[in-house]
């Protein structure tokens, strides 16, 4: 029995496989891993892209109608991919400040797969900076929320949404105004 413990401690046939056996499920964790918060990362810039994207089209315009708007909602269709349209919801929000300077008030609001905001309806400043605008300026607030689900539910992050809030000043005017 001595000399059979002997060998056996002195055997080195089939280290290798015991190294891979102990190995592999750190690999394949730490690949998994990987793929996961890749595909979130991406999902989470894309939601930041497409916010700002959408601020600027309509920043650029001092006038938009429901065509301009319905043609940006198209755009970012595209811009999204590879993030399905149909669950994505955008708001945008043109913002105003009262004359004193300390209120922020929606103008009009359009949404895509979601509610629009309320006009007149005060932002609070979890919502929208007080100090970002001056007296009678006006912003574009987008807002993009996409629910996210992972690619590997074993291994995940877990289920929930990601939203990107993004602020733009128009280019060519104090406000941008919304025609019907």
């Amino acid at each position: 029995m001595l000399s059979f413990a002997r060998k056996f401690a002195s055997s080195v046939a089939g280290v290798s496989a015991v190294e891979f056996a102990i190995i592999l499920p750190v690999m394949v964790t730490m690949f998994v891993g990987m793929v996961e918060l890749s595909n979130y990362i991406e999902i989470s810039r894309r939601a930041s892209s497409l916010a700002s994207t959408t601020a600027d089209l309509v920043a650029q315009e001092p006038r938009v109608d429901t065509g301009d708007i319905n043609d940006i909602f198209a755009a970012m269709a595209v811009v999204g991919a590879p993030m399905d349209p149909e669950v994505t919801r955008i708001v945008i929000t043109s913002v105003v400040t009262d004359i004193d300077a300390t209120t922020n008030r929606v103008a009009w609001s359009d949404a895509r797969n979601t509610a629009a905001r309320a006009v007149d309806s005060v932002l609070p400043a979890s919502v929208f900076p007080s100090d970002l605008l001056q007296p009678l300026q006006g912003a574009i607030m987008v807002e993009v929320e996409f629910p996210y689900t992972p690619l590997f539910s074993a291994y995940s992050f877990g289920t929930g949404t990601l939203t990107s809030r993004f602020y733009l000043k128009p280019r060519r005017s104090m406000t941008v105004a919304r025609d019907p």
